[in-house]
């Protein structure tokens, strides 16, 4: 009897560890199903901020470049870190003007002043010039020169050759490591082969590129730290010149590729809500100076 009892309750107590186990492994599927909802919901909330940021930055920008009007770092979208709550959560904002920069695309054309100017924004920013050389072969119509050295990478690239769409693609540049791309990327942007650098908005090393065919009191006027007020029209550079050189004639300098107003910019956005975050990155295009609008005419996430 006594050896019948205890198999009943060895029996007994297999079946209670059996359903413990089974509930404690429902309840941890229950829990993970439950964190995964929770996520999910976080995520498409964010997603939610992002889009309300990214309206915002469209307003703040509304009247940027408007009708050919001026572009400056002192207006209102030009400040750094736009910072937002909204409920728990956080959003910013930061815009900057894509005309502020000097453009890549110009080296896949053979340019002297764009060579120049490059070569002078290389020097004063101490990346290398064989990276120079490297970007212009990559951006080389038809390929680069140095396609097997990249065919042989791992993994293996094949460059197309020609203007990039957006500057993250020169990531792929040989001899670009992260540092020398976070330099370059403060002075350098992408952008169509005629689109021209805004004088109120570019970097001191750009602006010194930019205008080193000028006489050199038009560098140390248009060119100086502490500059506050804007360049209200094109004309002052042309007085300046013609007041110094006794003359008319404007040849070799490169007033076409310089404006005081601007079409093209990027915002930078994020989101933080109960401990995640999201980010993306917008381009924004006024099309013709008359639009009412800019438009969004790229969109992609970042990492968090």
């Amino acid at each position: 009897m006594r050896t019948e009892r205890g198999v009943v309750l060895i029996n007994a107590l297999v079946v209670v560890l059996v359903i413990s186990s089974v509930a404690a492994a429902l309840l941890t599927r229950s829990e993970a199903a439950r964190i995964r909802a929770g996520t999910a919901q976080g995520a498409g909330q964010l997603a939610f901020h992002l889009d309300a940021i990214e309206d915002l930055a469209l307003l703040l920008l509304a009247d940027a470049g408007k009708d050919g009007g001026l572009v400056h770092s002192g207006q209102d979208w030009a400040a750094r870190r736009h910072l937002f709550s909204i409920g728990n959560g956080r959003v910013h904002a930061d815009i900057e003007d894509m005309q502020g920069k000097m453009n890549v695309n110009w080296l896949g054309a053979e340019n002297d002043f764009a060579d120049e100017a490059f070569r002078q924004l290389f020097a004063e920013l101490d990346l290398p010039h064989a990276l120079l050389e490297d970007i212009r072969d990559f951006l080389r119509p038809g390929g680069p020169l140095a396609l097997p050295a990249y065919l042989r990478q791992t993994p293996p690239i094949q460059p197309r050759g020609g203007s990039v769409v957006l500057m993250d693609e020169l990531r792929a540049v040989r001899g670009m490591d992260a540092a020398a791309f976070d330099t370059l990327s403060r002075h350098v942007t992408a952008l169509p082969f005629d689109a021209k650098v805004n004088l109120n908005t570019a970097s001191l090393p750009v602006l010194r590129a930019m205008l080193h065919p000028f006489p050199p009191e038009v560098r140390t006027e248009f060119a100086r730290a502490g500059r506050e007020d804007p360049v209200a029209h094109l004309r002052e550079l042309r007085d300046m010149v013609i007041e110094i050189t006794q003359s008319e004639d404007m040849g070799g300098l490169p007033l076409d590729r310089l404006t005081v107003t601007s079409q093209w910019f990027t915002a930078t956005l994020a989101a933080e809500l109960d401990g995640q975050a999201a980010g993306r990155r917008v381009i924004l295009h006024r099309d013709t100076l008359q639009d009412d609008t800019l438009q969004v005419r790229f969109r992609w996430g970042l990492p968090d």
